[in-house]
């Protein structure tokens, strides 16, 4: 004859449960609250890695191709017009980057240099305030650099280059035509920015360190980067998706410190839904075992 249900190690179970249903809510709950922590700390890990590589902006998306050069010469007037000339390109800037102290003040301040078309598909930068510079010793300056240095459209600023013969400085007045702001996330210091040969000129560059090209659909840009190869001895052609992913890339790492602290914590939360589950089991086993053994 089989026995009440009770007297079974199962019945035993679902007899406690029923006679206390608080203490296996309590249990449950306390294992339902670490599954939720760990599962937030992996989604605010995941969070925090998409948002600084969505928030990044460098390469526009516009562009299809960048071409530097194997060596430090840079890409000069020549080769640019080459370029744009290519079958298939649509258009095409040249980028250079560059910085110099500003005189002017008992403090040292500097200004970084960029080049940028301020206009059109391939640019980074937009007018907010005046207009963009054309013309030699003109400038256009970000909010950053407006803000630190107390400049308007219409002042002036003094450049301090270094001299042609490579000894000493030379004072340059450049004109503040406009206050602009850029798209890219990796400025970090007060930029000025100026149409490519009009800065080439300023800086006396040998040529731009890259070229950014548009094609007129993203099928063409294959052949275009043979085109150019065969245009530009000894330049180097790169997709901008290549580029962007790899810029992407670096954003993450200089984010480095932010997501560690994120796996820092991931890290933490894992160890105490650990310590609470483990925690949790061992008092429902132990009581389970003494009251088995009672009934053995």
């Amino acid at each position: 004859m089989r026995g009440p249900w009770r007297a079974t190690v199962l019945g035993s179970q679902m007899a406690e449960l029923l006679r206390r249903p608080g203490r296996c809510a309590a249990t449950g709950l306390s294992l339902l609250m670490a599954a939720f922590v760990v599962f937030g700390a992996v989604m605010a890990q995941q969070i925090v890695t998409a948002t600084v590589v969505d928030r990044f902006r460098g390469t526009p998306d516009a562009v299809s191709l960048v071409v530097t050069r194997k060596d430090a010469a840079g890409i000069g007037e020549a080769g640019l017009d080459a370029i744009r000339r290519t079958p298939g390109v649509t258009e095409a800037v040249g980028r250079a980057d560059g910085g110099t102290p500003v005189g002017g003040s008992a403090a040292a301040r500097y200004l970084a240099l960029a080049a940028d078309p301020g206009s059109g598909a391939l640019a980074q930068v937009r007018a907010v305030e005046g207009a963009y510079p054309s013309g030699p010793r003109r400038l256009a300056v970000d909010t950053r650099a407006a803000e630190a240095y107390g400049l308007a459209p219409g002042s002036s600023l003094t450049l301090l280059l270094p001299a042609p013969d490579g000894e000493g400085t030379r004072r340059v007045p450049v004109e503040i035509t406009g206050i602009v702001r850029s798209a890219a996330t990796g400025a970090g210091e007060p930029t000025g920015y100026a149409p490519g040969p009009d800065l080439v000129r300023l800086l006396g560059m040998p040529g731009y360190s890259r070229v950014d090209v548009r094609t007129k659909t993203p099928a063409a840009a294959t052949e275009a980067a043979e085109r150019i190869r065969r245009a530009v001895p000894g330049a180097v052609v790169r997709s901008g998706d290549e580029v962007r992913d790899e810029e992407a890339r670096a954003a993450v790492a200089d984010a480095s410190d932010t997501l560690e602290l994120a796996g820092v914590f991931l890290a933490v939360a894992v160890g105490a839904a650990v310590l609470v589950s483990t925690s949790t089991f061992r008092i429902v086993f132990a009581r389970r075992v003494r009251q088995l053994a009672l009934r053995g």
